[in-house]
C-alpha cells in the first residue's frame, strides 16, 4: 500500500474510532459531571491529574521512541517491546509504591485519598498498553478498536452503578477497570500475533534508548506538568468545587483536540521518514492545512458558542461560561504548538523540543502563583494562554530555521473565515434560533467559504490524503 493511501486508510480508522470514542466520551463525562456535582467531579479530575505525573514517569518517552524505531525498521520489533516492557515493569511497581507513600501523608479527606490510590492503577495499565506498537507499525485499527472499547466500557458501568454524587468511589474503580481489562486485551492481541514478550535487558541498548526517549519523556511531562498543574494547584488552593468547574472546562479542551491527535498519529510515521527539505515541507504542507482548517473553528466556534456547553453540563456549571471561553484561546494556540512539536519530535529535535516547553512550563508555574489565588479557575486559564504561547515562540523559531517556510497566511485566513462565520450563527441565535442549530450551521458556513473563495477544493483536499 502507497504511503499516502496508508496516510488515508490510518486516518479513517483513527476518525472513525475518535469520533465514536469522543461520543461516548462526551456523554460519560457529561453524566458523571452532572450525577457527581462540581465537587466529586473535582475529586476525579483532581487524582487524574496528579496521578497523571507518575503515569509519564514511567513512561518517559519509551512511546514515542518505540513508535519512531519500529516505523523506519519493523525488525526492531521484538527488541523494542521486550526492552520496553522490562523497563516499565520495575518502573510502575516503584512508582505505585511511591503514590501511595504520598498519598497516605497528604492533607486530605480519607476519600480524596482512596479515589488517589484507585487511579494510581492506572499507572500499570498505561506502562503496559502497547498502542504504540501498532502505531508503528501504522495499523491504526487495532489502536482505534481498542479506544472504542474503553470508552463503551466506562459508559456502560457508569449508567448502570453510578447514580448519586456518593458513587465517586464507584466511578473511579470503572474507569481504571475498564482501562485494565483493555490493556490486557491487547497484550494478548500481540502476544498471539508476535509471540510471548520476554523479560530482556541489555543494558548497552536500555542506555541507547532511554538517552534519546529521556528527552521525549521530559517533553510529555512538562506538557503534563501546565496542562494538568492547574488542576492540581487548584485543588491545593481552593475547592473541590473550583476545581470542578475548571475541570468541566479543561474537558471540553481535550474533546476539542482530538482531530490534533488524529492528525499526528496519522501522520508521524510519514514525519520520521522524510528526512529531505523538501520532503519536509511537502508533508508538511498537509498536515498543517489539515490542523489549522479545523483548529481555528473548533476554537473560535466553542468560544462562541460557549453558552451551549454550559446547557450541557447542568445548573450546577453556570461558573464554567468564563472559563471555557478562556481555554477556548488556548486550544488555538495548541493547534499551532502541535503543528510544530510533532515534526520536530519525529525529526530527531527532542532537545529544541524540550527548551521551549520548559519556558511554557516555567511560565505555568509562575502566572498560576500568582493567578489562581486571585482569580481562580480563570486565572489558571490565563496561565496555561500565557505558558501556550512561550512555548510557541519557541517552536516557531525551531521550526522556522528547520524548514525556512511557514504556513501563516492560511491560518489568517482560516481564523477570519470562522470568525465570520460563528458571526453569523450568533446572530441567527441572538433572533432566536437554537443555540445547537446555530453553531451546526456555522460549521456548514464556514466550509462553504472555504471552497468558495477556493482557500482548498474538495478535490485537492482528497488529493492531499491520497497523493
Amino acid at each position: 500500500m502507497s504511503g499516502a493511501r496508508l496516510i488515508l486508510k490510518n486516518m479513517l480508522s483513527l476518525s472513525v474510532a475518535e469520533i465514536a470514542k469522543q461520543g461516548l466520551m462526551v456523554i460519560f463525562t457529561i453524566y458523571v459531571a452532572r450525577v457527581l456535582s462540581p465537587e466529586g467531579f473535582g475529586i476525579i479530575n483532581f487524582a487524574k491529574a496528579f496521578v497523571m505525573y507518575f503515569i509519564l514517569v514511567v513512561g518517559l518517552g519509551y512511546d514515542t521512541y518505540g513508535t519512531r524505531e519500529i516505523a523506519k525498521d519493523k525488525s526492531t520489533l521484538h527488541k523494542n517491546v521486550n526492552t520496553i516492557f522490562t523497563i516499565r515493569l520495575l518502573l510502575s511497581s516503584i512508582a505505585y509504591i511511591v503514590l501511595i507513600g504520598i498519598v497516605l501523608s497528604l492533607n486530605k479527606p480519607d476519600l480524596v485519598k482512596i479515589v488517589l490510590i484507585i487511579v494510581g492503577t492506572q499507572i500499570f495499565s498505561n506502562a503496559f498498553l502497547l498502542n504504540w506498537v501498532y502505531i508503528g507499525l501504522e495499523r491504526m485499527e487495532i489502536v482505534a478498536i481498542r479506544q472504542v472499547a474503553v470508552s463503551i466500557l466506562n459508559l456502560i458501568g457508569v449508567i448502570l452503578l453510578v447514580h448519586h454524587p456518593d458513587d465517586t468511589i464507584i466511578a473511579v474503580i470503572i474507569t481504571s477497570a475498564s482501562l485494565a481489562i483493555n490493556t490486557i486485551w491487547l497484550i494478548v492481541y500481540y502476544i498471539r500475533e508476535f509471540g510471548v514478550i520476554k523479560l530482556d535487558f541489555d543494558w548497552a541498548y536500555f542506555k541507547q534508548m532511554t538517552r534519546s526517549s529521556l528527552r521525549l519523556g521530559l517533553i510529555f511531562f512538562i506538557i503534563t506538568i501546565y496542562n494538568y498543574l492547574n488542576i492540581n494547584m487548584l485543588g491545593f488552593m481552593k475547592s473541590n468545587v473550583e476545581t470542578g468547574i475548571y475541570s468541566a472546562a479543561f474537558s471540553i479542551t481535550l474533546f476539542s483536540l482530538v482531530p490534533s491527535s488524529i492528525f499526528q498519529n496519522a501522520f508521524f510515521p510519514n514525519f520520521s521518514r522524510a528526512e529531505q527539505r523538501e520532503d519536509r515541507i511537502k508533508i508538511m504542507s498537509k498536515f498543517s492545512l489539515l490542523s489549522y482548517m479545523f483548529g481555528s473553528i473548533i476554537a473560535v466556534g466553542l468560544f462562541t458558542f460557549a453558552d451551549g456547553i454550559v446547557i450541557i453540563f447542568g445548573n450546577k456549571y453556570l461558573d464554567v461560561l468564563p472559563v471555557i471561553r478562556v481555554v477556548m484561546i488556548t486550544v488555538l494556540i495548541m493547534y499551532l504548538n502541535i503543528n510544530f512539536s510533532s515534526p520536530l519530535i519525529a525529526w530527531k529535535m527532542e532537545s529544541k523540543v524540550l527548551y521551549a516547553i520548559i519556558a511554557g512550563g516555567i511560565t505555568n508555574i509562575i502566572a498560576n502563583i500568582f493567578l489562581i489565588p486571585k482569580y481562580g479557575a480563570i486565572g489558571a486559564g490565563i496561565g496555561t494562554i500565557l505558558s501556550e504561547t512561550a512555548v510557541f515562540i519557541g517552536l516557531a523559531r525551531t521550526y522556522y530555521l528547520t524548514v525556512r517556510k511557514f504556513e501563516f497566511f492560511k491560518l489568517l485566513v482560516l481564523i477570519l473565515l470562522s470568525i465570520l462565520s460563528c458571526g453569523i450563527g450568533y446572530i441567527l441565535c441572538i433572533y432566536g434560533l437554537n443555540i445547537f442549530v446555530s453553531a451546526i450551521l456555522s460549521f456548514i458556513v464556514y466550509f462553504i467559504l472555504i471552497f468558495a473563495i477556493k482557500l482548498i477544493t474538495l478535490n485537492e483536499l482528497m488529493g492531499y490524503l491520497k497523493r
